[in-house]
This record gives C-alpha cells, structure tokens and sequence, in this order.
C-alpha cells in the first residue's frame, strides 16, 4: 500500500468531487471510512492542500480556520458534504443528480435481498419471453406482407411455363 500522502488526498477528493468516482467505490476500493473522508475534505476546504499534511494535522487542527465550517447535524449537511455542487450545475440539476443517486441505493439495497432478486429476475425473464414474442410475431407480420407485394417470378419470356 502507497502512503497517503496530501497531493494524493487531494486528488481522491477532487475526483469524488468532480463524479468520476463514487465515494463509495473509493473508500471501500482504499480501505477508507468515510468519516476519514469527509475530515479530508473538511481539511482540503478550510487549510487547502497543506492542510492534509499528517505531520501538520495538530498544527491546523489548533489554529482558527480560514472559513467557519459546518458541523454535520442533519441529513440535508451530510448531502451537502457527500455531494457537493459541481461547476455550473443548477439546483435542479444537483437535485436530480441526488436523486437518481438515492434511487441507486435504494435498488441496490432491494437486490441484497435473495427473495426480492429471485421476484425480480422471474420478472425480467417473463419481460423478455414476452418481447421475443412480440418482436418474432411483428417480424412474421413484415414476412408475410413482403411476400404479398412481391411480383410473383416469372417463368420465361413468353410468361408461359412448362417445356415448350
């Protein structure tokens, strides 16, 4: 294992920050809590790049920092921490962005659940047996009417068949 030193705090930050990596992903592929984390960043926003610095942690710990910092008390905060604004992003769009990464949790939770996955993959497999069916039956439609407006082969010049 690499140590941790402060550009390389600094760049998990800025990626997690940036959408290229879930904090998630991240703290469990680096062996992190995200409480570790979550002081990172609070240390990267109130000393900058310095301030992640392990041989400095009692030096900045102790001295007043550049802008008051909020303590996480509600859920709304720790949204705020987990997932801050992105560059030119509206609210809307953050709020969408939480969403959609809620709704992801929430699946990924329900698919943990061995009775649920065993519901939703007898659900995914009725879906696709009846698409197959719908998809050959309109395929067959198409055949069949092709065939309809096709001019039928002709046999020879003359049109007539048989040996003449």
């Amino acid at each position: 294992m690499t140590r941790w030193v402060a550009s390389r705090k600094a760049a998990l930050i800025r990626a997690i920050d940036a959408g290229e990596l879930s904090l998630e992903n991240a703290c469990a592929e680096h062996a992190l809590s995200i409480e570790e984390f979550i002081s990172w960043r609070t240390a990267l926003r109130d000393f900058g790049q310095p301030g992640l610095r392990t041989t400095k942690m009692q030096l900045y710990g102790n001295r007043p920092r550049r802008r008051k910092a909020r303590e996480i008390n509600s859920a709304s905060d720790q949204v705020d921490v987990l997932m801050p604004h992105r560059k030119g992003e509206s609210y809307e769009e953050r709020r969408e962005r939480m969403n959609a990464y809620e709704r992801e949790r929430q699946r990924q939770k329900r698919m943990a659940d061995p009775e649920y996955r065993k519901r939703y993959n007898a659900y995914q497999r009725e879906w696709q047996r009846e698409h197959r069916e719908e998809v050959n039956t309109r395929r067959r439609e198409r055949y069949y009417t092709d065939l309809e407006y096709r001019e039928p082969a002709k046999a020879g010049r003359s049109g007539k068949t048989g040996n003449a």
